[in-house]
């Protein structure tokens, strides 16, 4: 079996139950950020590219505690 990478919206600040997960980082990424363009759109669409650059660092972060 191989370890999944997870990241959820509770990681990142909202009080979203959604989780990520994802073979690597990055699959986990890609999904978070999928996720946030759907059912956070009002919000992600609001952010400037500084503070979407600022998310991805976070969710980097996160993953190197996961």
């Amino acid at each position: 079996m191989k370890y999944m990478k997870k990241l959820s919206c509770k990681d990142m600040g909202t009080d979203c139950h959604f989780v990520a997960t994802g073979e690597t980082a990055e699959e986990a990424k890609n999904k978070m950020v999928e996720h946030a363009k759907t059912d956070h759109s009002e919000m992600f669409n609001k952010m400037s590219e500084d503070e979407k650059n600022g998310m991805m660092k976070m969710m980097d972060e996160k993953m190197k505690d996961a």
